[in-house]
């Protein structure tokens, strides 16, 4: 890759181009699986109809996320941000099997 006339490769992309970067293998679930629409509830399941580009257990992705704020806590397969120790990388959230969560509500109101 070039940039403004710099060369970039897998061993200087993170220290030269993009502090986040990472050259590593992102152990996607299955690429032969992509998604082709979605099932389930807006704002409480909704996901995916398949998961290929999930991140399976061990991939560097998770966890290395940055922090966007709270109104993209949400990810594509509602999943609430973050479910680990950090957010993950791409639009899955990591979900080690347990139940999935939605995030909070926010600008709760009472009407009387």
């Amino acid at each position: 890759m070039t940039s403004q006339s710099v060369s970039y490769n897998s061993s200087n992309l993170n220290s030269g181009y993009e502090a986040s970067a990472s050259s590593s293998d992102p152990r996607y679930k299955n690429t032969a699986n992509l998604p082709t629409g979605f099932t389930g509830t807006y704002g409480v399941n909704l996901a995916p109809n398949n998961d290929g580009l999930s991140l399976q257990q061990g991939s560097p992705g998770i966890d290395q996320g940055i922090v966007l704020g709270s109104s993209f806590a949400g990810s594509v397969n509602s999943v609430g941000r973050p479910a680990g120790a950090g957010w993950d990388i791409g639009a899955y959230e990591y979900n080690s099997g347990g139940a999935v969560t939605p995030p909070a509500p926010t600008n709760l109101r009472i009407v009387q």
